[in-house]
């Protein structure tokens, strides 16, 4: 009995020389590579600063293109787009106001002149010889001159109407400094060739359109 627990206790040793002459050998084979782990970490720590790096210099590089781009091209720009703001044909009527009105005329409803290159007229005669003079203001308020391109009243005078439209103090080709105030009439007059019962109204718009002088 005796021998035979001898013998079971020397496997035993055995066994764990064994296990430990393993390990031994697995340290042995790993250590190289614990080496070329430690260079490929160094390698990859290297190779993240330059890429780094290089992504800082390409940054910085584009930035510097875009800073050039705008002192070159977008300051002149801005530039030209200030001086188109600056400069620019702002001119039409200002006001409207009755200079004198003869016999039965009227005003239908006051004058109209929000669109500023356009005046409407709304009035009603009904007597041979009523009349009403307007006075209209026209105010260059833009930073150049301007010229009269065109002048429209619409509808037309006709021979067949009773009541007529007359501008004056103004025509196509006329200059108009800048800052400059005009003062034009209009008359609105019934027609003694014709005879017409009763009150006739008829409305009328005045359209001029500028250009630079």
């Amino acid at each position: 009995m005796n021998n035979k627990y001898n013998m079971d206790d020397k496997f035993k040793v055995d066994d764990k020389q064994e296990k430990k002459d393993d390990e031994i050998e697995v340290l042995d084979i790993w250590e190289p590579h614990a080496d070329e782990i430690t260079d490929a970490k160094d390698r990859h720590i290297k190779f993240s600063k330059k890429t780094t790096n290089r992504i800082v210099i390409v940054l910085v590089a584009l930035g510097a293109l875009l800073l050039m781009w705008y002192s070159t091209f977008a300051q002149p720009l801005a530039s030209n787009n200030q001086q188109y703001k600056d400069e620019h044909i702002y001119i039409g009527f200002t006001n409207t106001e009755i200079l004198s009105i003869v016999g039965s005329a009227k005003e239908v409803n006051k004058p109209d002149i929000s669109a500023r290159d356009e005046a409407n007229f709304y009035v009603s005669l009904s007597n041979i010889g009523d009349k009403i003079v307007y006075d209209l203001t026209i105010e260059n308020r833009g930073n150049m001159d301007a010229k009269v391109d065109d002048i429209r009243m619409e509808p037309e005078n006709k021979d067949g109407d009773a009541i007529l439209y007359y501008l004056s103090g103004i025509k196509e080709g006329d200059v108009l400094p800048k800052g400059s105030i005009v003062h034009v009439q209009l008359t609105v007059t019934y027609q003694n060739a014709v005879q017409v019962a009763g009150v006739v109204r008829k409305d009328l718009t005045v359209n001029i359109d500028y250009v630079q002088a």
